[in-house]
């Protein structure tokens, strides 16, 4: 009976999402403009439940209607469209309006279409949407090669036609994924309460390293000329330190291995085809393994005493950095670029006594 009474709660919500009715308009024809209830069933893009109160309820189909809109803004147009081999009136939203507009048929698999000013109608299919688009590239010669790199999503496609409405003529954003070498020179700076045996005072050890991985970038549509960038590599770095005095000399060695995911927005500045950016972002550090040894030999004349002291330098398990810098994107063709990136890390999180700092040099490929 609980399963039932369930099932049955969920039926209903689901109905009543599916008709969820909002303040909105109905236009009839080209000047009949009427407010009202609108319900909507995203799923049947033909008809709407439209009610100027709770008596006076009717259902209209879009050849009844013009358009129909909500008061935050969202407005569906009534055009005529083949689906299946036939032709048939639906509802589709309005998502950029201009001298060419965007439009998105609901329900059933998303469909986009663009309208020219000569109310030409364009199906945009998803595989062959690229040739409609390049008819809007003649009055901007960056567009000839890198309107296929629009994806079949809305912000995308969102993205090309306001820049075409807008008449601006800026390099088109798009994902990128690919490789990436990175040459690391890091500081580990080591304080006097660093360790037990420390007899040096403060001093600091340097290491050279690669690191190999994997980035990603995506626009972010809603601020022009940025994006996100992430990238997880793997590293292995070696410190050694030999310090002496008269009395006594010390060896210091600390190993680790370990994953760096990156993560920061980028604005970026166009350079004719290329790419010039700057970012700022955060850091995660996962140490896979480390270890440290300390040698000392304590002389007393001619005698010396040899002491041992293994992991005696302790590594926390993450490290938290703030990364910064800058780089060029130089493009081989509309698709494919190689970048050298320079930037540097500041960890937060330093064990106490040690405290670590990154220089880094990066090149990447995108794929």
């Amino acid at each position: 009976m609980k399963q039932i009474l369930l099932l049955s709660g969920i039926l209903c919500l689901l109905l009543c999402n599916s008709y969820a009715q909002t303040n909105g308009y109905i236009v009839k024809g080209d000047t009949a403009y009427i407010q009202g209830r609108v319900s909507v069933n995203y799923s049947d893009p033909a008809e709407i439940i439209f009610s100027l109160n709770k008596e006076h309820t009717e259902t209209y189909t879009a050849d009844q209607l013009s358009e129909f809109g909500f008061m935050d803004g969202r407005k569906f147009l009534s055009r005529k469209v083949t689906i299946d081999g036939e032709q048939k009136y639906v509802f589709l939203e309005l998502i950029e309006e201009g001298e060419a507009d965007l439009l998105l048929l609901t329900g059933g698999g998303n469909r986009f279409y663009i309208e020219d000013k000569d109310s030409v109608l364009h199906s945009l299919e998803k595989d062959a949407y690229h040739a409609v688009l390049q008819r809007y590239t003649a009055e901007c010669s960056k567009w000839a090669q890198q309107h296929k790199l629009v994806k079949y999503r809305r912000q995308a496609l969102y993205d090309f036609v306001h820049r075409y409405n807008s008449k601006k003529c800026r390099q088109l954003p798009f994902s990128s994924f690919g490789p990436v070498a990175r040459y690391s020179k890091s500081g580990m700076s080591v304080n006097d309460d660093a360790f037990a045996p420390k007899r040096f005072g403060k001093y600091k050890m340097m290491s050279e390293d690669l690191q190999f991985g994997f980035f990603m970038e995506t626009p972010v549509w809603s601020v022009n000329n940025t994006g996100f960038m992430t990238e997880i590599l793997y590293g292995r770095s070696a410190y050694m330190k030999e310090l002496m005095s008269a009395s006594v000399n010390q060896d210091i060695s600390i190993e680790m291995a370990y994953l760096s995911l990156h993560a920061a927005p980028k604005y970026t500045f166009h350079i004719n085809k290329h790419r010039l950016y700057g970012f700022l972002g955060g850091n995660l550090t996962y140490m896979l393994e480390s270890s440290s040894a300390v040698f000392q030999a304590d002389i007393a004349g001619d005698v010396i005493r040899l002491e041992s002291y293994p992991s005696h330098i302790k590594l926390p398990e993450y490290n938290v950095a703030v990364n910064y810098g800058a780089g060029f994107q130089f493009f081989i063709r509309y698709d494919h670029y190689i970048a050298l990136e320079i930037g540097s890390a500041r960890f937060l999180n330093n064990e106490k006594g040690v405290s670590l700092t990154n220089n880094l040099l990066s090149i990447k490929a995108n794929l």
